[in-house]
């Protein structure tokens, strides 16, 4: 009897081919979904993906600093590197760089500047639209303690791939709070920034548009806008909106007043044309007393009986242009104390104390100068020492102090649509000279 009942309670046993083909079953099921997930994912992706882009960095002038994003320490930019969106290139106040963006778009980095490529991609949108998506953030690059100074940014949009991408324009925002939105003719316009942060805390930025340029660039700041031609200029002060100001004129040169901020800006030369003595110049800065006090003073000496000649000089590169000014003068003072060789030298142009003015021409020549000479000894066909006659050169008094005004630059045959650097010191074999208060004025 109890057997029975243990028999009739017993479960039903599962065939083993039942449950191989609910396990196969089950498998393919898991299977058809992640499939079917991973072809979601990828139109998802491909309908609408975001592909970050780095820009080159080519080094004309060390250092060049680097800050990575996430790192806390500069690194020294190599001569041929790369950055990422979110990093940011610093140059200091003698270096030059050269930053391409993916589209062709190039920025010439001049000294004390700083610029943050805040964004570089491309985003794509229902698997066909290519959208590029470039932005920067530039400033001036100095401590908090000296907030004075020029950075300097030249900027030509790229249309690289013009048929590939479409979308926004290039945007560059200031730290001045100003907007620049550049549409119209890339690739062959091209726009100068000059980053101004004065004595007073006050800064501005001044975007010029040369006159060689076809279209026109939008700068927004507080809820302003203001269009800039070509041949034309717009100052944004800090808080301020935009406004034209072809009216005023500007000092091209930096740390030109009495050197005020030693030789910031300046970069020291010694070239040395002869094998003989191999004695350098000395050059710095002192100060003198005069009747209303005291100035500050650029001091040239080399002595001692030399027999070679030696240029000692310093150069800022500008790289600046200037083709909307109308009138363009050079001034500075000067002494000269001593002098060997009379007149220019042997080669007419080795004079105890010179200023040369390096430019490119309206016609896109980049080799012409501006060269004016100064000596306090006449030249003697006798001792084989002349002065060059395509330069402008002058006698002055021995231990006096002159201002020289030169002539007006635009109004010469060959004007400059770019002026490129400055350069003045001296040259000869025994010298001793001063120069200060330096102006490069443009007025439009």
């Amino acid at each position: 009897m109890s057997a029975n009942v243990e028999k009739g309670n017993r479960k039903p046993k599962i065939k083993p081919q039942i449950i191989a083909w609910l396990v196969i079953f089950i498998a393919f099921a898991v299977f058809c979904l992640l499939v079917n997930l991973a072809v979601n994912l990828a139109s998802d992706y491909l309908s609408h993906s975001i592909q970050n882009r780095s820009a080159t960095v080519t080094v004309t002038r060390g250092p060049v600093y680097i800050a990575r994003t996430g790192q806390g320490s500069l690194l020294v930019a190599n001569p041929l590197d790369t950055i990422q969106p979110g990093d940011t290139i610093l140059t200091d106040n003698q270096s030059q760089v050269t930053l391409e963006l993916f589209d062709g778009t190039k920025l010439d980095i001049y000294s004390s500047s700083k610029v943050r490529l805040s964004q570089s991609r491309i985003v794509t949108t229902n698997f066909v639209r290519r959208e590029k998506q470039l932005a920067l953030e530039i400033s001036l690059n100095s401590s908090d303690d000296d907030r004075t100074g020029v950075g300097k940014i030249s900027v030509q949009p790229g249309n690289k791939d013009a048929q590939e991408y479409s979308g926004k324009p290039l945007v560059i925002t200031c730290s001045d709070g100003a907007s620049l939105i550049f549409e119209g003719n890339q690739g062959k316009d091209n726009y100068s920034i000059d980053l101004i942060h004065s004595t007073d805390g006050s800064s501005r930025t001044m975007i010029t548009s040369p006159v060689t340029n076809t279209g026109n660039l939008q700068i927004s700041a507080v809820g302003k806008t203001q269009l800039l031609e070509p041949g034309r200029r717009v100052f944004v002060a800090n808080g301020q909106p935009p406004v034209e100001t072809n009216g005023l004129q500007d000092e091209l040169i930096r740390n030109n007043r009495a050197f005020i901020n030693g030789l910031d800006g300046w970069e020291v030369q010694q070239k040395d044309s002869g094998s003989l003595d191999n004695i350098f110049c000395s050059l710095f800065i002192d100060s003198e007393k005069v009747d209303d006090g005291t100035i500050y003073r650029t001091h040239t000496y080399r002595g001692q009986g030399t027999k070679d000649s030696h240029e000692c000089s310093v150069i800022q590169e500008l790289n600046t242009d200037v083709s909307s000014y109308q009138s363009l003068v050079f001034t500075f003072k000067l002494k000269i104390q001593t002098q060997s060789l009379s007149g220019g030298g042997e080669q007419g142009i080795e004079f105890p104390l010179f200023v040369r003015i390096n430019y490119m021409d309206m016609q896109g020549n980049p080799y012409n100068e501006y060269f004016a000479g100064f000596y306090i000894t006449p030249f003697d066909p006798k001792d084989n020492t002349r002065v060059a006659k395509y330069i402008v050169s002058e006698q002055v008094k021995q231990g006096e102090w002159i201002e020289f005004v030169s002539e007006d630059l635009m109004q010469r045959r060959n004007k400059p649509q770019k002026i490129l650097s400055i350069t003045i010191g001296s040259a000869g074999h025994d010298y001793e000279a001063y120069f200060t208060d330096l102006s490069l004025v443009g007025k439009g």
